[in-house]
């Protein structure tokens, strides 16, 4: 974070007073960190909304311990595509990085949001500007969340508030894997929770078959060539 080119952005710390060396290295870089925050907090969606509250800035960006800006130029790019195309919420991609392996890929993100694609893909939150006037327009990130409150923001915005939102082919972030947000049980679990909120048991619906149909139907081609392919032998 601290190597960007760019250098109109306040850099906002919140710690839940952690017992590793963050304070240390928070006093080691402190003229360049604008604000930090060390206290205790009910979660990572707490921590964000403290960061919210403390912001000056027209766009925010979130990064959890483990997360990282791909290269020194995001937000140089980023505020150059902002320039000229003010939206509530700017968004790109990021990688996903196994620590432990090694092994990186990059997510597949969207660029069109609408009821149907929102169910099963969201912006990724660390590769997310999201505009300050859009907290106060659609709020903050629900507490009682542990790992989909970005997701559930994101409903809210995009569904009920009809946020505009602009998509740009930039690697933002690296996503550190296994962290509480990829637990699969409970992102299962909230997700489903979430979804439940803002769609009506028909779209439920619609999402669990089309997805099991898509599966099927790319069988059944698969199924159909490999028939072909021996017909010809």
């Amino acid at each position: 974070m601290l190597g960007q080119d760019f250098p109109d952005y306040e850099y906002i710390i919140i710690d839940g007073v952690s017992t590793d060396n963050t304070v240390l290295l928070v006093k080691q870089y402190g003229e360049k960190i604008a604000k930090f925050i060390s206290e205790p907090d009910t979660g990572i969606y707490d921590a964000m909304n403290k960061g919210i509250k403390l912001a000056e800035g027209q766009y925010l960006l979130f990064l959890n311990a483990g997360d990282t800006l791909l290269h020194e130029n995001v937000l140089a790019i980023a505020a150059k595509q902002l320039a000229g195309h003010k939206v509530d919420v700017f968004f790109g991609q990021i990688v996903r990085l196994n620590r432990q392996t090694g092994k990186a890929t990059i997510n597949q993100q969207t660029a069109y949001l609408n009821k149907l694609t929102l169910l099963a893909n969201q912006p990724q939150h660390p590769a997310s500007f999201i505009g300050r006037d859009a907290f106060a327009k659609v709020g903050l990130y629900d507490t009682t969340l542990r790992i989909c409150g970005d997701y559930e923001w994101f409903l809210r915005a995009f569904l009920r508030y009809k946020c505009s939102y602009r998509y740009y082919d930039l690697l933002c972030s690296v996503f550190s894997l296994g962290g509480i947000s990829t637990t699969d049980g409970y992102v299962h679990e909230e997700t489903k929770i979430v979804r439940e909120k803002y769609y009506s048991k028909f779209w439920l619906f619609i999402y669990a078959h089309g997805f099991l149909y898509w599966q099927t139907c790319k069988l059944s081609i698969f199924g159909a060539r490999l028939l072909r392919l021996f017909k010809k032998i």
